[in-house]
């Protein structure tokens, strides 16, 4: 009977370790993922010589929009003579030089005339008889000229239009190779290679002695908050989106019948990663070492289901503040490292 009922009782303590075995992960707040908002730099990573941030995994503020895919290559269409496509008949030399065309009946019809009437009949001296030698020699000239045209018609004629061919199709492309890289505007007077845009400064705004006094306040004060459960004090620490995630692990751990302690904060150390001002707002992304003793009781008997209520354990982790302008500082953002 009592090997039976042993059994029985260290199964029940085994499932009950597992069933709280997450609780002992997610107890401090914050310690299960990075969460909040840092501005323009939400989505970025700040780091260190020594540690990396991990990126923000939940935030209000929403991911930058993807850059837009570049267009397919597309051929450009050659130009083509509006006569050139199937089913329309090749236009005439006068039509297509009606100048030319124009000067030239008017030199053959003056030279015509010229030949024709020129004369009227009478021969050198006067003499009606050499009337008809006239008229002779006007119509050897004529062909004379008939000849000439018609030689300056086809020189030019070939000079201009050349060999014509009827294209295969209405349409006809030019190929260009497709280029390595995306066309980049060059900057007058420079090299051939654009220079990358100049990197933001990571401390843009200088923190004084006061600001560094309230970060490490923040911390214990969100803290001891957290321990009591009292959402209206984390008001006066978190930003609005921060305290709505803390309210929501408190609910949780309301449900489980479970509270989180952590108690003894210290700061061990504080290094200013990254400072800015955006919209009206002051940001620093600060690195937090701190020590503090961390544990999860039960509510109804008081027993200590996780963590080590004796021992202190150092946590470090990247807290970013925000300051409206001429307001206090509060946490907007936590990223595990």
């Amino acid at each position: 009977m009592f090997g039976r009922f042993g059994s029985r009782a260290v199964a029940a303590v085994l499932a009950v370790s597992l069933a709280l075995a997450p609780l002992a992960a997610d107890a401090r707040p914050g310690r299960s993922s990075s969460s909040g908002s840092r501005g323009s730099r939400t989505y970025t990573t700040p780091a260190t010589p020594s540690v990396t941030g991990q990126p923000i995994q939940r935030s209000i503020t929403p991911p930058p929009a993807a850059a837009p895919a570049a267009p397919a290559y597309q051929p450009r269409p050659a130009f083509q003579q509006p006569f050139a496509q199937p089913g329309f008949a090749q236009p005439s030399f006068t039509q297509r030089h009606p100048f030319l065309s124009g000067m030239m009946g008017g030199f053959l019809g003056a030279s015509l005339y010229n030949s024709l009437f020129g004369h009227h009949g009478y021969g050198v001296g006067g003499d009606y008889g050499s009337g008809s030698g006239g008229a002779f020699g006007g119509f050897l000239r004529l062909l004379i000229m008939l000849g000439i045209a018609y030689l300056i018609y086809r020189l030019v004629r070939m000079a201009i239009s050349g060999p014509r061919t009827a294209p295969a199709s209405g349409m006809t492309y030019e190929m260009y190779p497709p280029q390595d890289a995306p066309y980049q505007a060059m900057p007058f007077g420079g090299s051939a290679s654009v220079p990358p845009p100049a990197p933001v400064p990571a401390i843009g705004v200088q923190m004084q002695g006061q600001d560094l006094s309230a970060f490490e306040q923040i911390l214990t004060g969100v803290m001891d908050s957290w321990s009591k459960g009292d959402l209206t004090a984390l008001r006066r620490h978190l930003t609005p989106e921060m305290l709505s995630y803390y309210g929501e692990e408190m609910t949780e751990n309301q449900s489980r019948g479970i509270r989180n302690m952590v108690a003894d904060v210290q700061l061990v150390k504080g290094d200013v990663v990254e400072s800015w001002h955006e919209d009206g707002r002051t940001y620093c992304t600060a690195l937090l070492r701190w020590r503090a003793r961390d544990w999860t009781v039960d509510e109804n008997t008081g027993r200590v289901v996780s963590g080590d209520d004796r021992h202190a354990e150092e946590v470090q982790e990247l807290w970013t503040f925000v300051r409206a302008d001429g307001g206090r500082w509060l946490l907007s953002a936590i990223q595990q490292v």
